[in-house]
């Protein structure tokens, strides 16, 4: 009798014993996809948005700006930021519920100049890439524009005009909002490069200044590059007139405004593009080392 109670009490006990197992494990399991559902979700928000961007990136120097609308999903808050040293951008995304950033998107091929975004509802913000040639092609910037904008002031017409067009293109697919019409000015404070004009106004400071450091950084390598070109063309009977001291001092101009960005240094790089693109249209079509 004694070992039949016995038996049943083990049963028993297993049951419990089972029970309690599969409810610990079933516990452990739903808080560790609660905990991995929060990055997942944001990681995949930032990496969305990386790839809405790769068309601008891709590009090249073969258009002139182009816009397209992106639609964001409604509490999502978005920051950009940029790291020099490293020379990546970043795309953090959160719920507005949630305080802290779990993941990175580090994006290595792109610049994006931006604000943060804070969406209260589905929104349908623009991005639009600026091919950059400081005088030869040295990158393209990617802007996304997500609030409305003031932009009489600004002091390119050309720009303003271009943005126009590509803007009337495509009102009607977003909710911003840009007045030409009115007087604000955007650009106080920022020492922009006359082809960073836009990236300048839709941007944080930081992530401007951030960005521009990247682009001379990449600016001064290509300059480096040309200089070993023009030399090996030298050496094959090409006369390359005084395009090697033209690329030695855009080279020293663009580590100076890189190095402190004033005005001054500012003044000097742009008489070191002026030099560079006069000394290389001097030169003859077959020995000219970039096409503008």
């Amino acid at each position: 009798m004694k070992k039949a109670q016995m038996q049943q009490f083990a049963w028993i006990f297993s049951i419990i014993v089972g029970a309690v197992v599969l409810f610990l494990a079933f516990f452990f399991v739903t808080q560790y996809s609660k905990q991995v559902e929060r990055p997942t979700k944001q990681i995949t928000i930032a990496s969305g948005i990386n790839i809405l961007l790769e068309p601008f990136s891709a590009i090249g120097s073969l258009a002139e700006i182009r816009a397209e609308p992106i639609e964001l999903p409604a509490g999502i808050y978005v920051e950009f930021n940029c790291n020099a040293v490293k020379d990546y951008s970043e795309i953090k995304a959160r719920e507005k519920g949630h305080r802290r950033f779990d993941l990175t998107e580090k994006v290595y091929d792109k610049y994006i100049f931006a604000k943060t975004i804070e969406t209260k509802a589905r929104s349908k913000f623009f991005a639009f890439s600026l091919p950059i040639k400081i005088p030869f092609y040295v990158a393209t910037a990617t802007v996304i524009v997500a609030d409305d904008y003031c932009l009489a002031s600004l002091p390119n017409n050309d720009y303003k005009e271009s943005l126009q067009e590509v803007y009337d293109s495509i009102e009607d697919k977003v909710d911003i909002e840009l007045d030409f019409s009115c007087s604000e000015n955007l650009l106080e404070g920022k020492q922009y490069i006359d082809g960073l004009i836009l990236a300048a106004v839709f941007s944080e400071d930081d992530v401007y200044n951030c960005n521009l450091e990247r682009i001379l950084s990449r600016a001064i390598r290509i300059a480096g590059i040309y200089k070993e070109k023009a030399m090996l063309m030298q050496q094959k009977g090409c006369s390359v007139g005084n395009v090697i001291s033209a690329l030695d001092n855009y080279i020293n101009a663009a580590k100076n405004f890189k190095a402190n960005m004033n005005e001054q240094n500012l003044n000097s790089f742009y008489s070191a593009i002026e030099q560079l693109k006069n000394a290389n249209g001097n030169l003859k079509k077959e020995c000219r080392l970039f096409e503008e």
